[in-house]
């Protein structure tokens, strides 16, 4: 009988619980939260096993869907444009730093 003033300390996850929560949310597209426990491990286990596999072909698309996106995001307030600078790699500048060393 445990004592109720001394808890049993938590049990880690095993490796093989580890790398069979990963093989599941890769299959079905899936994250998870990083179980502590290994009771935690079992219920995110038994969580993704009940999910359907995803397409691969599906993930694929999404993956490219997301990829596109940030890289084309036209109103995208911290995307650096052509225009605001000047050169390339170590000689690059911000266009407007030659008209403030003018002033």
């Amino acid at each position: 009988m445990l004592d109720p003033n001394h808890p049993e300390e938590a049990v880690k996850p095993t490796a093989k619980q580890l790398a069979y929560v990963r093989a599941l949310a890769q299959r079905t597209g899936e994250t998870f939260a990083y179980p502590h426990t290994a009771q935690k491990a079992s219920e995110e286990i038994s969580r993704l096993r009940q999910r359907q596999p995803s397409n691969r072909t599906e993930r694929a698309v999404e993956r490219h869907q997301v990829i596109r996106e940030v890289q084309e995001r036209p109103r995208d307030a911290t995307r650096i444009r052509s225009d605001e600078v000047r050169g390339h790699g170590a000689n690059c500048s911000w266009a407007g730093d030659e008209e403030e060393a003018g002033r």
